[in-house]
């Protein structure tokens, strides 16, 4: 294949400074500048570039050579990906085998060996994995879901160009095929998150529902690509200007818009139509001519920071988590400081000295003189990577969830055991709840059906939650759970239904009358009973005999207390932190709904988890994988004792 400099494309250093635009402000929202709420679709404009620039070349090859040589095109991108990853690898699985937490070296062991196979977005899936919730203990190759998906899409590309080479004649009509899949895909997506049994891990993570993306890039590329008869197609230049500044509109308006689950981007087309907006701006600045929207993105800082697009992406994410979930001092700007700067340099010392001569020579450019294959040079430190990855894998004696057979330790000495009964139960709540029924140890208690009825990242409360980030109100999908769990218990057949309290009842809410309601306000308590009430007529209504309440376990608040949000939340939210610490008085309230309403009964979690304060581990099992949601190894050790409470009251 022809070698860049000669590309009939040429190079545009406007695409190198929308890279290192875009990579910035990514980074800057990992790094705390949480007004980008919607930054986590720049991901999807990467993958249209992506899609994009690859399938431009595989066009061009198709038309010099009359065929493309996919073995080459492996090759080159294992070169491209391959030298940075192996590196960042290498000390990631160093600090697991030294410095990690012991009860996560397993899990994050198999993360490796995920991101070395290009699957890790299909592990967290099946981890059930929050992006936007884990802040303590993060597994530190999350971000390795982004390359898993753009190789599996590499893996066919060559495929899907040759075949829409040699069966559709017309260029427009293979790009209206590829975005004729892409909506279909998108039709997909939205099927998928319309299904209560679809989580967030499914929809964010998943290959089939970020696809359309990378399938928009190939259309564009397509579009673009040169052809011996026609050249590369070219739009006058106003359109061209235009269309580019309604992209870059586009995809401003929803990083600042947005938030990590705002539901149409998945049900109703956003990521389809933000992939649309990516690919208007991606054409005008590939448009060799000179226009106003180049000039944005052609400083050289911008350009510099774009040729190390990749690298920075693979080094930041672990500098972040290196800084801790708090940052700096509580420092925003501090943190961003000093976390570019680390990210930047490992970043260039990386592509400077590692993947640049590798990418233009092979494996022999970075040691001349030895003449050695690339296997000499790589394959220790792939060896160190595997073996260390495998001693770090899971045995049967570490019970993971769904699938252990391993029947776990008790949590106390005179807890019930499960008697088979109830059979059918449902679980309400949010996240924590939500976890734990798709957790659930099925070959452990194979007569128990837990109904999942939790919704994720949902409140109890249909009131808007006051944070230190402003006023969140309940997304879509929390006030359609809303809506429909009643109905979906009917359908069940559960004559139980289990009602789990949430550290988000002691956070402040906005009162009808627009106040601030806290713990402590009899108003915003009457609001909690309230809302107990209507569960529980709710539950009545459709076959429920009983609701079970389960309070709330002492926890450790993330934030330290001389971080900005830990003195923010003191000031605008006077005893949260001490609440969620051990919410005495939260669940004294649930205590006293319990007692005045028949039917209802108590199942007190707080006492069989802290007994005497609050405990980190449990039978040398880490309780909580992120200060809030029960770790995936303790997972059975919870649903033995809660079945046994269950079975206890039946």
């Amino acid at each position: 294949m022809a070698q860049r400099s000669r590309s009939h494309y040429g190079h545009s250093p406007a695409l190198d400074g929308l890279r290192g635009v875009f990579m910035a402000a990514f980074m800057a929202f990992h790094f705390g500048a949480t007004f980008l709420s919607g930054m986590w679709i720049a991901i999807n404009l990467f993958f249209v570039l992506s899609g994009f620039l690859i399938t431009r070349l595989l066009i061009e090859e198709r038309e010099t050579r009359a065929s493309i040589d996919v073995w080459g095109f492996y090759k080159r991108r294992g070169r491209r990906i391959l030298p940075g990853l192996f590196a960042m690898l290498t000390v990631v699985t160093v600090y697991v085998c030294v410095w990690a937490p012991e009860e996560l070296r397993a899990r994050w062991g198999g993360d490796i060996l995920a991101t070395l196979g290009f699957v890790m977005n299909w592990r967290l899936i099946a981890q059930s994995d929050e992006y936007f919730g884990d802040h303590l203990v993060a597994p530190p190759l999350r971000h390795a879901w982004t390359l898993g998906i753009e190789e599996q899409y590499y893996l066919v590309i060559p495929f899907l160009v040759m075949g829409l080479v040699l069966l559709v004649r017309n260029r427009a009509a293979r790009v209206l095929a590829l975005v004729a899949l892409a909506g279909l895909a998108t039709i997909w997506t939205a099927a998928l998150a319309a299904r209560e049994s679809t989580g967030f891990a499914r929809l964010y993570y998943g290959t089939d529902t970020r696809i359309a993306s990378l399938l928009i890039g190939t259309a564009l590329g397509i579009a673009l690509g040169w052809t011996a008869r026609e050249g590369i197609p070219r739009l006058p230049l106003r359109w061209v200007t235009v269309l580019g500044w309604v992209g870059l509109a586009s995809n401003v308006a929803l990083f600042l818009m947005i938030d990590p689950f705002t539901d149409w981007m998945y049900t109703r087309g956003g990521m389809f139509f933000g992939a649309i907006g990516s690919a208007l701006l991606i054409l005008s600045l590939a448009d060799p001519r000179r226009s106003a929207i180049k000039q944005l993105f052609k400083p050289r800082i911008a350009r510099w920071f774009g040729r190390l697009s990749y690298s920075l992406y693979l080094w930041h994410w672990p500098v972040h988590l290196l800084l801790g979930p708090d940052g700096l001092a509580g420092s925003v700007v501090l943190t961003g400081v000093v976390g570019f700067a680390i990210s930047t340099l490992l970043a260039y010392l990386s592509d400077r000295f590692l993947e640049q001569p590798v990418l233009r020579g092979g494996i022999k450019a970075l040691l001349p003189r030895l003449r050695v294959p690339m296997a000499a040079v790589f394959a220790p430190m792939v060896a160190f990577v595997v073996v260390c990855a495998t001693v770090l894998l899971p045995t049967s004696a570490a019970p993971t969830g769904s699938q252990t057979t391993v029947m776990p330790a008790a949590i106390t000495r005179t807890q019930p055991e499960y008697s088979g009964t109830p059979a059918a139960f449902a679980m309400l709540g949010d996240s924590v709840p939500w976890y734990l029924t798709e957790r659930f140890p099925r070959k452990l208690f194979p007569q128990a059906k837990p109904v999942n009825l939790a919704s994720e990242g949902c409140d109890l409360l249909d009131r808007p939650l006051l944070s230190v980030d402003g006023i969140k109100d309940q997304h879509g999908a929390c006030k359609q759970n809303m809506n429909t769990w009643g109905a979906r218990l009917r359908e069940s057949g559960a004559a139980s239904l289990v009602v789990w309290g949430s550290p988000l009842l002691a956070s402040a809410h906005q009162m009808p009358d627009g106040s601030k309601g806290l713990l402590g306000n009899p108003a915003y308590e009457q609001l909690i009973l309230q809302t107990y009430d209507r569960i529980w007529q709710t539950a009545r209504a459709n076959g429920a005999r009983t609701v079970d309440v389960v309070n709330v376990p002492c926890r450790r608040f993330g934030a330290a207390p001389d971080s900005q949000e830990y003195q923010q939340l003191q000031r605008e939210q006077p005893g949260y932190v001490e609440e969620f610490n051990d919410p005495v008085r939260l669940n004294g309230l649930l205590a006293r709904w319990v007692s005045s309403t028949p039917g209802a009964r108590l199942i007190d979690l707080h006492s069989a988890i802290c007994p005497e304060g609050r405990r980190d581990s449990i039978n040398g099992i880490t309780v909580f994988n992120d200060g809030l949601h029960f770790s995936p190894e303790f997972t059975p050790t919870l649903w033995r004792w809660l079945l046994g409470q269950l079975s206890a009251r039946a």
